[in-house]
């Protein structure tokens, strides 16, 4: 008798962070679009283990493992994930999009349906292997048993992997424009332990394991469950993945009117970018394209058109990039103050310069603020 309540009271334990974690994310401040994808992912976990600790009464087997409707529960539960993800990432899909990746649960259970409805149902087995020892009798429920575990598993390696990819990618630009990587760093232990978590499960349903196996099972998955919750309670999203590219390169679009003016388009790019960058004419706060074209001896108005045809931008936002490029490397010295960063790179006003640094740098983060971060990281 204290076996069986143990038992159920582990397994109840097992039951009850999924829905507090569940429910608790559902309305922690609000973030219901935030949360909606690891509630829809902990709350049908949580009912399942529930139901399966009532179920199991009066004689509490460690293992029930071939019960398919936790493989089906599962096997939905992947896309909740990956929409979670999705939304994480600032990734756009549309609905339908999102709903084709229930196709495996939908095809899984009308398959299931079929076979109760129109064969005689497999006795109960205890594990993979006993289950096996019926492929004779029954190999239409062997081979559905088989591909319930193997779908699930393509579709948590296939979502890891893709959310892996896509991280590692964010991770790279906020390294490149120097925002922390912290929340990054979290989100791939999310992703890992979203990976672990199942395959710790479906060990457990896969063979008959001892009453050590289930109570290590049993107090496992909660610490999952609280690590998962814990990190992405905090969490500002969806992350920010677009950055403004501030690299100015020379390459090379030569048109016949250039050579018609007998101007030579990659030269007078590098000129442009000599201008700028080695004489630091940005500095200058009332410097206009005016000045740039004299001083490069050139037609005002084919300067313009050279800037926004070469550049991809008009001349303001080219003198902006090449300030904020500068405002980067000294606000990675403490030894100047804010200001006169500002002052240093053109801009006379702070309220100017904090402007643009929104506008290219950094629309979450202030100058103080991105400066402390990418010291952090260096």
């Amino acid at each position: 008798m204290n076996d069986i309540l143990y038992i159920f009271a582990t397994c109840l334990f097992r039951a009850f962070f999924p829905l507090f974690w569940g429910i608790f994310l559902l309305f922690y401040k609000r973030n219901f679009w935030q949360n909606i994808g690891i509630c829809g992912v902990f709350i049908p976990i949580g009912i399942l283990y529930l139901f399966d600790s009532f179920a199991r009464l009066p004689s509490l087997a460690p293992v029930d493992i071939y019960d398919v409707r936790s493989y089906l529960v599962f096997i939905c539960l992947p896309p909740f994930a990956r929409f979670y993800a999705n939304y994480a990432l600032n990734i756009k899909i549309g609905k339908l999009t999102h709903l084709l990746h229930f196709i495996p649960f939908a095809v899984m259970l009308s398959l299931y349906l079929v076979l109760r409805k129109f064969f005689p149902h497999i006795p109960f087995c205890y594990d993979i292997n006993e289950m096996l020892g019926y492929a004779s009798e029954y190999p239409l429920y062997v081979v559905y048993y088989l591909m319930l575990p193997a779908i699930f598993t393509t579709q948590v390696c296939t979502y890891c992997y893709q959310t892996t990819t896509l991280l590692l990618q964010v991770r790279k630009l906020y390294k490149k424009h120097g925002y922390p990587v912290k929340y990054i760093n979290q989100f791939f232990v999310v992703v890992f332990s979203f990976c672990a978590y199942p395959f710790v499960c479906m060990f457990f349903f896969s063979y008959y394991n001892n009453m050590s196996v289930l109570v290590a099972h049993n107090f496992s998955l909660p610490v999952f469950i609280t690590v998962i919750s814990i990190l992405c309670m905090n969490k500002i999203l969806p992350m920010k993945t677009k950055f403004a590219q501030y690299e100015i390169t020379c390459q090379t679009s030569v048109t016949s009117d250039d050579h018609k003016n007998g101007l030579n388009p990659v030269d007078l790019k590098e000129r442009i970018h000599v201008f700028f960058s080695t004489k630091k004419v940005y500095s200058n706060a009332d410097l206009t394209i005016e000045d740039v074209a004299e001083h490069l001896n050139i037609n005002r108005s084919y300067l313009s058109a050279f800037i926004n045809k070469e550049f991809s931008c008009n001349f303001r936002k080219l003198l902006n990039t090449y300030r904020m490029v500068a405002a980067q490397k000294l606000l990675l010295d403490r030894n100047f103050e804010i200001k006169d960063v500002a002052y240093a790179v053109g801009y006379s006003s702070r309220t100017t310069f904090y402007k643009a640094f929104k506008e290219y740098v950094s629309s979450e983060l202030s100058p103080a603020e991105w400066r402390e971060a990418r010291l952090n990281e260096l």
